[in-house]
């Protein structure tokens, strides 16, 4: 199978259409008395220039289109690459034999490793405490220690992870909202997910 330069066949195309047009409209347009001969000798350099002038504006155009093309899809590969490995090796951190902890540990990790999901690598997983409303951070990185006070436990329904664990939705804020009930006096502004992972009902 023979391929084809997708820029050079459209460039081509382009060319021999703008050529066509021409010599179409110069034939049409003619001089009263020109021969078939003199028309069509003026329609060929007529086009010829316009040709000659469009197709380096045409190449440019075409080419830039085609880059960012090529960037948008090596970025989507990328993307899908980098979550598809990084959801094979959280679902094989999940099925292990090591204690939970240090699974939990290694799964946020490795979802730190994901260059697209986070700005600041700062993060936490909470656990439902057994027989209660409320949640109990597991594992954190990077949390100030504030945070790590204030965050041991959180009841259901209190700020974004609580409502998470309450509503089973996700919760997303890109700034300090009325959502926020834990707050500190150095606290910074940042936005953040709250993801409630449902197991059995």
């Amino acid at each position: 199978m023979v391929g084809f330069n997708p820029i050079v066949t459209r460039l081509s195309l382009f060319a021999i259409s703008i050529f066509l047009a021409d010599f179409f409209i110069m034939l049409f347009i003619g001089n009263p008395g020109e021969t078939w001969g003199d028309i069509s000798r003026r329609a060929v350099v007529d086009a010829g220039a316009q040709v000659a002038v469009l197709l380096p504006l045409a190449y440019l155009l075409f080419v830039r289109y085609f880059q960012r093309r090529q960037t948008a899809l090596g970025q989507a590969n990328r993307f899908v690459s980098d979550t598809f490995r990084q959801t094979t090796d959280i679902i094989d951190l999940a099925t292990g034999n090591e204690d939970l902890k240090v699974q939990l540990e290694r799964i946020l990790a490795s979802l730190f490793a994901l260059p697209w999901l986070s700005i600041e690598k700062k993060g936490s997983i909470f656990l439902r405490i057994a027989g209660q409303d409320a949640l109990e951070m597991v594992v954190q990185s990077g949390l100030h220690n504030e945070l790590l006070d204030k965050c041991r436990t959180v009841p259901f329904g209190k700020c974004l992870c609580g409502r998470a664990a309450a509503e089973q939705r996700i919760q997303f804020a890109d700034c300090l909202d009325k959502r926020h009930d834990i707050i500190f006096d150095d606290i910074k502004p940042h936005g953040h997910y709250c993801v409630p992972i449902v197991v059995g009902g």
